[in-house]
């Protein structure tokens, strides 16, 4: 048992660590992307485009979230009428960035604006979900919690799950200064059901003796117990210290590259210089470095996980048949870790 769980605290070490780098490294294609959404969001939005304007700036926060993204969906949204869209974005900015002044100043204008004419939903989700009003996607990250303006009218409410799996439908008959509070369940995986067969057994199955009755049979002895084998509790722990150490600094170069130069500062040191920008390829720099550590955490990662599975923790001979590998998953609000246990019994 105390194998089982040692290797099980080894594979969710290293699922977590990679979680989290993936998580904190920024993908180079991303910002790029994100900076151009960006870009041609404040070009139509001087153009009087608000509309379009809004659809790119939440593009750029799609690729990379950023408070100026966002705050500049929400401007564009109220330029262009859209109340309802508006408000939502404002909601949303107020839950990811309630210590930015600017950001909080621009939401809450948006709120008093519009919330007096429209209908405010909370939605709660039993894990992770996003949104869609009617046929259209509400723009934000995976969450348990949203806000939602509705402008007055019949529509409904719908959420989606990881795995592309999504609940029922909501109707909502929105009403000018109303709300609704309602919560969403991930749906239930069908259930299999499995009957058990009768067995019978026929007395012609058993040979008779020469008297004509039947013969006893003895059971089949069991073997006696092997020494077992296997390598040194030591390996295993100086493997789990080596991945802990190695998650360290993958930890600390995925925020570095996240921050140094950061988004915003190659956005503005970089528009218009294209790809040979010096801030771009400090970014490219730092991202190549958290890719080799992300490998080389990798690869210390299994070799630990194997020194689990062959370390001699106790004496004892193992049932191979009594051992059950168990996969498991931790959904995130920015992804899953994924792992194993295994039971011994």
């Amino acid at each position: 048992m105390f194998r089982a769980k040692a290797l099980a605290a080894a594979l969710a070490v290293f699922s977590a660590v990679l979680s989290a780098a993936a998580d904190d490294a920024p993908d180079p294609a991303k910002v790029k992307r994100a900076a151009d959404e960006f870009d041609l969001g404040v070009a139509t939005f001087k153009a009087q485009q608000y509309d379009e304007a809004a659809q790119h700036f939440e593009a750029a926060d799609e690729n990379v979230q950023g408070a100026k993204s966002l705050r500049l969906a929400i401007r564009a949204r109220s330029e262009a009428g859209q109340g309802s869209r508006a408000a939502s974005l404002a909601a949303q900015a107020l839950d990811r960035y309630p210590n930015d002044a600017e950001v909080t100043k621009i939401a809450k204008q948006a709120i008093d604006k519009f919330q007096s004419s429209l209908h405010k939903v909370s939605v709660s989700c039993a894990s992770p979900c996003v949104l869609a009003v009617g046929s259209r996607a509400v723009h934000g990250v995976s969450t348990t919690r949203w806000v939602v303006y509705l402008d007055p009218g019949k529509t409904t409410i719908n959420a989606s799950f990881f795995g592309n799996t999504s609940a029922k439908p909501r109707s909502i008959d929105a009403t000018a200064g109303g709300s609704s509070e309602i919560r969403f369940e991930p749906p239930e995986a069908p259930k299999t059901v499995v009957s058990a067969q009768p067995t019978t057994t026929s007395t012609n199955d058993v040979p008779p003796d020469l008297t004509g009755t039947s013969t006893s049979y003895a059971a089949p002895t069991a073997e006696p117990d092997q020494p077992k084998k296997g390598i040194h509790p030591a390996f295993f722990g100086v493997g789990l210290g080596l991945t802990l150490a190695a998650g360290g600094v993958l930890a600390w170069s995925g925020v570095d590259t996240l921050q140094n130069p950061g988004v915003d500062k190659v956005r503005q040191a970089c528009a218009g210089k294209g790809p040979d920008c010096a801030e771009y390829k400090l970014g490219l720099e730092n991202q190549l470095r958290t890719n080799i550590l992300i490998g080389a955490t990798g690869g210390v990662g299994a070799v630990t996980v194997l020194l689990a599975i062959f370390t001699r923790w106790s004496g004892g001979k193992t049932d191979p048949k009594k051992t059950a590998v168990l996969p498991s998953a931790v959904f995130l609000d920015r992804g899953a870790a994924l792992g194993a246990t295994i039971s011994l019994e």
